[in-house]
This record gives C-alpha cells, sequence and structure tokens, in this order.
C-alpha cells in the first residue's frame, strides 16, 4: 500500500488563515519548543511511504527502514475552543499509542513532538507528555522537524515520522534548531535538557531503536504512532482482525427539499423527482450572466436541481455565535444539523469512544474569499482599460461594494469553517466523543471509503461506534460549471435516461456499530451492511448477474445504481436472475449529490430493506436491459 501525504494548497490562501487567527510569529522564524516563539510558519511539502505486512515483507525479502509499531487515535472531545488543544485527547492518545503495543514508555528513546511553535500548543504539549510519561517514570529525548520544515499542515506527520526513520537509521538525533530559551513542561518532568538542540548519537548503542512521533491537529484531532528500527518477532504472524457485519442504528437526512426520513420516503415511494428551478438569490446573480452561462452549455431557464431551499437549527444547542458574520458555512452547519439528528435517534451516550467520519470535499464557494482579495487589482485595470476616472473615495466604495457582494470580510469563527477536517471535530465536541474524527473525500466514492474505514475501526476494536455523514453542497455555481466543464452533467430532467442526472444537494448520517453489539444492547436497526468491495473494473462488481456464472447463494432483490448507467459487461439478454432484480436509482429523484451521492443511496436502501417495499421510479427511463423497473 502506497500511504502519503501533500501540503501544497493556495499560498495566499493559507497565509491569510494563519493571520486571521494571528498565528504568525513577528520575527518570521520557526521557533517550535521556545519560550520566547511567537508562532507557526506554514510550509508545503510531500512525502510517500510504501507499507507492507511485516510477515510479507520478511518473507519477500524486502529492505525494511523501519517498522510501525502501534498507533493511538483520539479526540480531545469537548473542549474551550476549536483551535485549542485539549491535553486530555492527547494523553487519551498516548494511552492507546501503548495499550497493545507489548512495549513499556520508558523504553522509548526519541519523541518528535508535534510543537509548531505556538506558546499555547507547545506548553499543552509538553504538559501532556509531563501527564503520561512522568507517571512511568520516562525521559525520552524530544525535539521538532518544523523548526527545519515550518509547518507542513496536512503533510505535517510526514516530516516527523521520515525524520524518526532516518535518524534511527543512522544512529544520530538531528537538532531542532532556533531554541534559544528552551521550554519545559510545568513541573519539569519533560525537562528543557530533553530536547535535542545539537545533533547528537542515539542514546544507546543497542541494535534495536524505539522511537514515536506525535501529531495533534486543528479541532482536537490526535495520534501518537511508534515505529522500531528493526522487526520484532512478537509482532510477527499477528491475528489478522475479521472484518464485522455492521448495523445501521441511527439515520438521518436532508437532501434536496426533502427534510428528514419521513420525507424521503415519500419521495422514494412515491416516485418523485424535485427538479426545481434555482431558487431566487442562490447563485448570486451568476444565473443572469448568459455569456458565462453559453459558454458551459447552459441556459438560465434550464438551471434546475434539487436544491435545499432552508433548514433550521438551534445555534445555543451547537454553541455558536449568533452573529451572522462569525457564521459558519453552510456546509459545516448542514452536517453538523443532520448529524446530531441522527445521534439523538441512536440512543449512544454522550464521552464515548466514538469516531466521526465525514465525506466531503472543499466547498468550492471559498473560491470566493479568494476572488474578494484579488477584486481590488481587477477593479483598477478594468478601470484603466475602459478610461474611467475615479477619486480615492469613490473607487473605494466601489470596491467595498463589490467585494462585499461577492463575500463579505471573514472573522476567525468564520474561518474556522473554510478548513475542511474540523466539521468532524465539532461533532465529536458536539457529543464529546473521543475516538478520531477526520474527513474522508475521494469524490463519489467518499461514502463507501468512509463505510470501508468504519468497518476496520470496529473489526480492530479500536471504537464501540462510528458515525459516518456525508454532505455536499454541489449546487454551487462553482461546482455545477466544473461538473458540466468536465462530464456535461445534465442540468434539467428532460432525458429519461437515469443516465443523464441534474444537480442536487444534501446531507445523510448513519451510525455504526458491530452487529453483535447492537443485537446485544438491543438497539433498533434499520439495516445490516455485510460486507463492502471496491473493484477499478465495474464489470467485476456484476459477475453474478451473468447466466453462465454459477449461481450465488443470495441474490440481490434490489440494485441501487450509482450515478452512472449500467455497466456494459451486464448481458442483455433476458434471463431469469435478471428479472428478479429491481433496479433503483436515487439520483433520478434528488439529483447528484456529489460526495453524499452514497449517502443518498445507502439511507434510500436502508429505507427499503426496514419497510419492505421496493422504490418507484420517478419517470419511465429507456430501459433496454431485462431488470425490473
Amino acid at each position: 500500500m502506497l500511504a502519503g501525504a501533500v501540503s501544497a494548497a493556495d499560498p495566499f490562501f493559507i497565509n491569510m488563515g494563519f493571520s486571521i487567527f494571528q498565528a504568525y510569529p513577528e520575527n518570521e522564524k520557526s521557533q517550535p519548543l521556545d519560550q520566547n516563539s511567537g508562532g507557526l510558519f506554514a510550509s508545503e511539502g510531500a512525502g510517500m511511504f510504501l507499507l507492507k505486512r511485516l510477515d510479507d515483507a520478511l518473507k519477500d525479502g524486502d529492505t525494511v527502514h523501519a517498522v510501525i509499531r502501534s498507533v493511538g487515535w483520539s479526540n480531545d472531545g469537548r473542549g474551550q475552543f476549536v483551535l485549542s488543544p485539549n491535553p486530555k485527547g492527547q494523553v487519551l492518545a498516548f494511552e492507546r499509542a501503548y495499550a497493545d503495543s507489548g512495549i513499556q514508555p520508558e523504553k522509548i528513546d526519541y519523541v518528535e513532538c508535534h510543537a509548531t511553535g505556538t506558546p499555547l500548543g507547545d506548553k499543552v504539549e509538553l504538559n501532556s507528555m509531563e501527564t503520561f510519561f512522568g507517571k512511568h517514570d520516562a525521559k525520552p529525548k524530544i525535539g521538532s522537524v518544523k523548526s527545519n520544515l515550518g509547518h507542513m499542515l496536512t503533510a505535517a506527520g510526514m516530516g516527523g515520522m521520515t525524520k524518526v526513520i532516518l535518524a534511527m537509521k543512522h544512529g544520530m538525533i538531528p537538532p531542532t534548531i532556533n531554541v534559544e530559551s528552551p521550554m519545559e513542561s510545568g513541573d519539569g518532568g519533560i525537562s528543557s535538557d530533553l530536547i535535542v538542540r545539537e545533533t547528537c548519537s542515539w542514546p544507546h548503542q543497542r541494535e534495536q531503536k524505539h522511537s514515536t512521533v506525535s501529531a495533534f491537529g486543528f479541532g482536537g484531532t490526535n495520534a501518537h504512532l511508534l515505529f522500531d528500527r528493526l522487526p520484532d518477532e512478537t509482532l510477527l504472524k499477528a491475528e489478522k482482525s475479521e472484518l464485522p457485519r455492521m448495523a445501521i442504528i441511527g439515520m438521518d437526512g436532508i437532501f434536496g427539499p426533502c427534510n428528514g426520513l419521513d420525507s424521503l420516503y415519500e419521495t422514494f415511494f412515491e416516485g418523485k423527482s424535485h427538479t426545481e428551478p434555482l431558487p431566487l438569490k442562490r447563485w448570486k446573480g451568476f444565473e443572469q450572466d448568459t455569456e458565462l452561462l453559453s459558454e458551459y452549455g447552459l441556459k438560465t431557464e434550464n438551471l434546475k436541481g434539487a436544491w435545499i431551499p432552508d433548514f433550521t437549527m438551534d445555534f445555543l444547542r451547537f454553541k455558536l455565535p449568533p452573529n451572522p458574520k462569525e457564521r459558519l458555512i453552510p456546509q459545516q452547519l448542514l452536517v453538523m444539523e443532520v448529524t446530531d439528528r441522527a445521534l439523538k435517534q441512536s440512543g449512544i451516550q454522550e464521552g464515548g469512544n466514538v469516531a466521526v467520519l465525514v465525506a466531503m470535499e472543499t466547498e468550492l464557494e471559498l473560491h470566493r474569499f479568494r476572488g474578494r482579495i484579488n477584486l481590488e487589482q481587477q477593479i483598477e485595470n478594468s478601470l484603466l482599460k475602459h478610461g474611467i476616472s475615479l477619486d480615492d473615495s469613490k473607487k473605494e466604495e466601489l470596491s467595498r461594494l463589490i467585494r462585499d457582494n461577492l463575500h463579505e470580510s471573514v472573522p476567525v469563527n468564520q474561518f474556522t469553517s473554510f478548513i475542511g477536517n474540523i466539521m468532524a471535530s465539532r461533532i465529536a465536541s458536539l457529543w464529546d466523543f473521543n475516538g478520531p474524527a477526520l474527513t474522508i473525500s475521494a469524490e463519489e466514492h467518499s461514502v463507501s471509503k468512509a463505510l470501508e474505514t468504519a468497518q476496520v475501526l470496529l473489526g480492530n476494536g479500536n471504537v464501540d461506534a462510528v458515525v459516518v455523514s456525508a454532505v455536499d453542497l454541489a449546487g454551487s455555481p462553482e461546482n455545477l460549471l466544473l461538473r458540466q466543464k468536465f462530464f456535461g452533467q445534465s442540468s434539467s430532467n428532460e432525458t429519461k435516461d437515469f443516465s443523464e442526472l441534474f444537480p442536487g444537494e444534501g446531507c445523510g448520517t448513519v451510525v455504526l456499530t458491530s452487529l453483535s453489539q447492537a443485537v446485544s444492547e438491543e438497539k433498533p436497526i434499520w439495516s445490516i451492511i455485510d460486507s463492502i468491495q471496491h473493484h477499478q473494473a465495474r464489470e467485476a462488481d456484476f459477475k453474478f448477474l451473468n447466466p453462465k456464472n454459477p449461481v450465488p447463494n443470495s441474490t440481490p432483490g434490489l440494485l441501487e445504481l450509482g450515478f452512472s448507467a449500467l455497466p456494459s459487461e451486464v448481458p442483455e439478454q433476458s434471463n431469469e436472475r435478471l428479472n428478479s432484480i429491481s433496479l433503483s436509482c436515487s439520483q433520478n429523484q434528488l439529483g447528484h449529490a456529489g460526495a453524499a451521492s452514497g449517502m443518498l443511496s445507502l439511507i434510500k436502501t436502508s429505507l427499503c430493506l426496514q419497510h419492505r417495499v421496493l422504490p418507484a421510479w420517478s419517470d419511465n427511463p429507456r430501459n433496454e436491459s431485462s431488470f425490473r423497473l
């Protein structure tokens, strides 16, 4: 498996964000673990590991650079502020990493800290280390590669891991530079002399070396990894965890005008199709730019889709500021509302070891913030081009009006919602969950990848339950024009072929536990997920449909289609097996909801199983196959 990370976002956007957070040091120096450090230094980078099971690597004679012994994941849960670290979550990550590792904390030679250079963050991290390592009388050397490379954000952990692997290989620990007044923990358990400030030899000469890497991200997402220099025989022949069947014990959704399961049920089983004209003000006048639309093969009158008209939420419940200018972007508000409803339905208690996974993609409307910044120069160029002269006051007034119409100025709270992965942490914070919280982005496959991850987490015993949410406001002008350019997405429902789709938008959530746990706790079950498979070739999923192949133990009664039409490999001739399978396509009714489309299909299928009915089609599609419609 290839596993890596990359950080190469728009530098201007990154710099504006950290400026709003007031996170940059005045002296422009990266000084993690220094008492006088004034903030972090953002940077870019990428890295990649080729991973193999240890048994397989040794059997194949591969060069083993290091062994990942264990990983401890956690989330801070409920805390003070989304950008403020909580030692509770960091200590929990330490504890989980060592729980089943077979190694004691006092055996660790070196800890690569997350330390970014922010005064609060570095202080909290050292105190967390003192709390955990202190009770084991462990005093490992410490350092931070961010003094050399800066904070690579999404790739930050990759820099730290690469450093410790090379350090163990060469038996030398590189220094943490720019440390003039070294920090220490509150009670001195992690003293300043543990910081490696000059290149030094490894603390001992034994062949086997142990080191760790901490990665503590925005929103309180924490990871602590244990590395060995050499393979350990005790790690060989490790039992492979069985992937459990998963039970959906909570579920809710808002897609298009359908708010909640009752409305979705009515749409699916009455065969309704929600293709509505574009709501007023939704596109802020973009729809009136006929020249722009024509470049993408669109017309204003054909801009139809399954739009979300509005939704309500209790700002007090979510502890959100009432000031509209501080409001989070709709993408994050929507996922918080829907997820909260599904969790309440599931009966899960607050404060548990529950993971939160959110399937999502970058909200493309964020480019308007970048556009706001660029407008001043664009206006200046346009005035010069047309020979228009304005005094400074009128020029500023014109610039302000256009800027605010495109995107208002962004305060701290709203800018935090521009960071996609924080939405998972917001949910974990609201419910005080301490399992891992993260986002997964794989376009239309985001939900299936999230479900696959959930199954692994449950199978390994890492968590007691997993919340999987998916959100995509795919009806924005940026999103629709981009899809139209590359995929020619239909903007209306004039054709009857279900491969022609219109834009949809929405959010859905399922709450998962292992089936055995759901049964033992007598939880109400919407449906059961038996297995999850991904294939590069579409025909691999449909081998059971070919009459020449052996009949499987069970043939599905319902086949829920994705955003594309039938695979070309499905046999066209009529046969009994195909005649017994009904086709369904939720996107035929509620549009193509991007990263949330898989969740829409999952909710529809679960409702079918729960109520033991087959859904109706919204029209009479062209059906040249032998499937039932």
